[in-house]
């Protein structure tokens, strides 16, 4: 990973295509990052032709070169979006950056191609965001698909002790803990100010954005959400969750099936990243000195299960996901 400044240059050898037709003044700048997600972003589009006037909004996807057909659907099916086409896959932090280098409204929007709205939703960002002492990120009430909560719609500060002990199971049953910083997610309070809030939704005032540097490029993926929310309190900023209004994030739902073993430990890599970057190395040890005892737990739990239940074919997967988080907390090599 790169330790280089924060810079959201665009490279010279990108090419833009602008269909738009909305004011030349927008009411907010959105924008999206595709990797192999066209139809999640058609969906998008399609709940903010439903629920927002698009007229108001300038709305930039940039395609982290994956090249799935986005150009050409942008360009049949929603032609007043302005589309970014990077020749390499620099990453979600990097290439929303290449976006907001285009954004023109005072408020942007930082959204997930697996997100869509299902009522009014940018009037009500902008009247908190004004109403709010020293608002930085927003972030609404997230629900899964079945539209169940997700929770983690807003997160506590990520350290070695909470990421150690971190379980869906400890966070469902304790879900006021301080230890996840979950607990305004669950309720109607008026907006909270929380440490941290999910990626899949970030509205902010743009110049926010610009003046922290950005995403930094040190992350690909994983944990430049929480990056970028710590940059933003230590600016004087408060980040708050908003529960009067919903938005659907169906990648939420990604708990329910089976996390792959590269992205369940690429996922601790950009952690100790944040560790590393935020907080020193001997946090960056500890964290991952946490991770190796929670994955060498977990692995002798799904072993006892399956020797009591006889039931291979669900803990195998399990066991080799753990395993492999295990083999990275040891050896402390670098993924790819």
């Amino acid at each position: 990973m790169s330790d280089q400044p924060h810079s959201s240059v665009p490279d010279p050898r990108l090419s833009t295509t602008d269909h738009r037709s909305s004011a030349a003044s927008p009411k907010a700048s959105i924008v999206i990052v595709n990797w192999n997600s066209k139809d999640y972003i058609a969906a998008c589009l399609r709940s903010l032709e439903k629920h927002e006037t698009i007229e108001d909004l300038q709305i930039i996807v940039v395609d982290g070169a994956s090249y799935d057909g986005i150009e050409q659907l942008l360009g049949s099916e929603f032609p007043y979006v302005q589309f970014i086409q990077s020749p390499e896959n620099i990453g979600f932090g990097r290439c929303n950056n290449l976006g907001v280098e285009q954004a023109t409204s005072d408020y942007l929007l930082l959204l997930n191609p697996d997100t869509e709205f299902i009522a009014p939703t940018i009037d009500k960002m902008i009247t908190w965001h004004r109403k709010l002492p020293q608002a930085g990120i927003l972030c609404p009430r997230l629900l899964l698909t079945d539209g169940n909560l997700q929770y983690s719609s807003v997160q506590a500060a990520p350290t070695p002790l909470n990421q150690a002990l971190g379980s869906e199971f400890l966070q469902k049953h304790f879900p006021k803990s301080k230890l996840w910083g979950t607990y305004p997610a669950y309720f109607r309070d008026p907006p909270t100010s929380v440490e941290a809030v999910s990626g899949a939704f970030m509205f902010m005032h743009t110049e926010t954005f610009k003046s922290v540097g950005g995403f930094n490029p040190a992350y690909f993926m994983y944990a430049e959400d929480m990056d970028l929310c710590l940059q933003i309190r230590r600016a004087g900023l408060l980040n708050y969750h908003i529960p009067d209004t919903e938005v659907t994030h169906h990648g939420g739902g990604s708990s329910n099936k089976q996390i792959s073993e590269f992205s369940t430990t690429a996922m601790r890599q950009a952690l100790k990243q944040y560790m590393l970057s935020n907080n020193g190395p001997l946090k960056a040890k500890l964290y991952q000195l946490g991770q190796a005892i929670s994955a060498l737990t977990r692995c002798l739990l799904v072993l006892l299960m399956c020797i009591f239940t006889q039931k291979n074919t669900r803990c195998t997967p399990s066991f080799q996901k753990w395993k492999a988080v295990l083999t990275w907390s040891i050896s402390d090599k670098t993924i790819k």
